[in-house]
């Protein structure tokens, strides 16, 4: 679950740069350019509140260290700075932050984002669990990334959403620690190097890609290039959603819930109706939207629970209820009206991911005393809706969460469209992103079980209505990549098998568009490293009908 913008403005330096050894407001001395003493310089940094684009009290260097390359360190020579962005309230944390400076520089900035609800230092020496190498710290980018904007808590793996009941926190999540975050590494950047990167990018998966989503639609001037992958972007009724399912599942003593054994036999039962639909009966759906199999054919006789070939009728309205969207009586952000299908994720119900998602029994337990549900024990998918509703919506740990229907908020529903206005980037208004000619490359796996692709499908859908197709084709880039799931996949498994980066480098510095069928490789063991076109939506991998069934050459990209 740990999944893991960005723009080369010439910044004057009389607005982002400042140091310790003058006043707040005082440009400082560009740094030497010998590695060790610039990375050793950098540890008495201080960054005024006045070169920060929205409010804080200043950032920090709290240590920098000289990474040299080493047996255990083949990324190059860095330095690499963390600290800290001090908050305006007093009661809420600091955003953590690290900025990896190469030796090496290519005069650009990569913002890498993080993933869930945060609260651990996502290294800047890292990578995307999606992205293609080497990493953008070896291949000379200045890297920053932070800890969501908190330090979490209270969970057996993942922090959760407590630090929602403080206000600056939660707008710190809702994308304002990215801004804070990306001053000041570019104020860092121009201590360094004595220059303002060239280009500026932003790359994230899942929770990262939410933050991707959030800095293109509301600080489109910082970035020339973004990669969100299979992002949260709909957070809010996303998590809704995974709340309502999970009531369903366990309400009533657990009535609902569905066993991993029952689990497979529906993804059985929906291959064999659908697998063949590409040309390829290979275990993975190219075009699941197209399946028509019908859920009801899955119901136990007379509706009770007859074993696990079926589905008892509270198991049936569970599976329909993750399915099939769910219409709302009020409101989100930017007009949504539902909470999303996840079409698609039915596919990827195999005994372990369902586990996974769902978790491995049909009870619900409180949790202890300040603490949250067992990520193991309730899977990943109800528990992302309980913090949300105990942390964010009602701002009570102790509260019993599956009292809360989303379809029905009642007094919580003006707490839960604050949350929305903050969290969720789903605005079509992305004029100034188009207008300056700024890159997007869109990425979702259709076997998702965590964020419905449905979600991203609706958003593209919603920039193509607002502006057109010309307009969004100048500028996005949209793939659905079939069978892969949430940074790992049952029958088709795209981690470390995107070159997303490359794509977008030389869209955006050499303007050649990524071709409509750029080749996606599954890297689960034992697959071969066989590849498929990654088909720009709304087309889809089409199996030739002859050749090697391994091979991307063997397929087109088709349309409905």
């Amino acid at each position: 679950m740990h999944p893991i913008a960005a723009m080369a403005l010439a910044f004057s330096s009389a607005l982002f740069l400042a140091a310790c050894g003058g006043q707040d407001d005082e440009l400082p001395t560009p740094v030497t350019k010998d590695a060790q003493a610039a990375c050793a310089a950098l540890a008495s940094t201080r960054i005024p509140a006045s070169a920060i684009g929205l409010p804080t009290t200043g950032a920090r260097i709290d240590r920098a260290d000289l990474v040299p390359v080493s047996a255990t360190n083949s990324l190059g020579e860095y330095c690499l700075a963390v600290g800290r962005i001090d908050p305006v309230d007093p009661a809420a944390q600091p955003i953590g932050f690290n900025v990896a400076l190469p030796t090496a520089w290519n005069g650009k900035a990569m913002q890498l984002g993080g993933g869930a609800w945060s609260g651990f230092l996502f290294p800047a020496n890292g990578a995307s669990s999606y992205g293609d190498q080497p990493v953008p710290v070896a291949r000379g980018y200045a890297v920053v990334a932070t800890d969501g904007g908190h330090q979490g808590g209270g969970s057996d793996v993942l922090p959760d959403a407590r630090f929602a009941m403080n206000d600056e926190l939660l707008r710190n999540f809702g994308g304002d620690h990215l801004k804070k975050a990306h001053d000041v590494a570019l104020a860092l950047i121009r201590i360094r190097y004595d220059a303002a990167p060239a280009k500026t990018y932003f790359m994230g998966d899942s929770g990262g890609g939410h933050q991707a989503m959030l800095v293109l639609q509301r600080w489109p001037q910082d970035y020339d290039g973004i990669i969100a992958v299979y992002p949260a972007l709909a957070w809010t009724s996303t998590f809704m959603k995974l709340q309502m399912i999970g009531r369903e599942m366990r309400r009533e003593g657990g009535a609902g819930w569905i066993n991993p054994a029952k689990s497979e036999a529906i993804r059985v039962a929906l291959l064999g109706a659908c697998d063949a639909g590409d040309g390829l009966v290979d275990g993975n759906v190219s075009n699941p939207h197209a399946c028509r199999f019908d859920l009801d054919a899955l119901l136990c006789p007379g509706g009770g629970d007859a074993g696990d070939a079926c589905l008892s009728a509270a198991q049936l309205r569970v599976l329909k209820a993750y399915v099939d969207p769910a219409p709302l009586s009020y409101s989100l952000a930017h007009g949504i009206r539902a909470l999303p299908s996840f079409r698609g994720g039915e596919f990827n119900l195999a005994k372990g991911a369902f586990t996974a998602a769902f978790g491995n029994t049909a009870a619900f337990d409180p949790p202890a005393a300040g603490g949250s549900p067992r990520l193991d024990e309730i899977g990943a998918n109800h528990w992302f809706g309980d913090t949300m509703v105990r942390g964010a919506i009602l701002q009570d740990l102790q509260a019993d969460s599956l009292a809360f229907d989303p379809l029905n908020p009642g007094v919580h529903l003006a707490r839960l469209q604050h949350v929305s206005a903050i969290l969720d980037a789903t605005s079509a208004e992305i004029q100034p992103f188009l207008a300056r000619r700024g890159k997007l490359l869109l990425v979702h796996g259709t076997a998702d079980p965590l964020i419905p692709a449905q979600a991203s499908i609706d958003y593209y859908r919603s920039i193509v209505q607002r502006f057109g197709q010309p307009a969004v084709d100048a500028s996005v880039r949209f793939y659905l990549v079939p069978g892969y799931a949430h940074a790992a996949g049952i029958s088709f498994n795209a981690t470390r098998g995107l070159p997303l980066l490359s794509a977008l480098e030389a869209w955006v510095e050499g303007g050649t568009a990524p071709a409509d069928n750029l080749i996606v490789t599954d890297t689960s063991s034992g697959a071969g490293n066989r590849t498929r076109p990654l088909c720009r939506y709304p087309t889809w991998p089409q199996y030739r009908g002859s050749g090697d069934p391994s091979s991307a050459a063997s397929f087109r990209c088709a349309a409905d």
